[in-house]
């Protein structure tokens, strides 16, 4: 039987701005919303190399 679970954007709200970034471990990212959550953030698992 599969899972009726909503997306996470409809959770989150709108999203407002998106920011990709470098540490010393790897990609990052950051996506601000309109809704209550007001931020997600999180890494990237084996992005391609540039």
């Amino acid at each position: 039987m599969s899972s009726r679970r909503r997306p996470y954007w409809r959770t989150l709200g709108t999203p407002t701005s998106l920011a990709l970034y470098r540490t010393p471990d790897g990609w990052r990212y950051v996506v601000h919303f309109t809704g209550p959550a007001r931020i997600a953030d999180g890494a990237l698992a084996g992005p391609p190399p540039s």
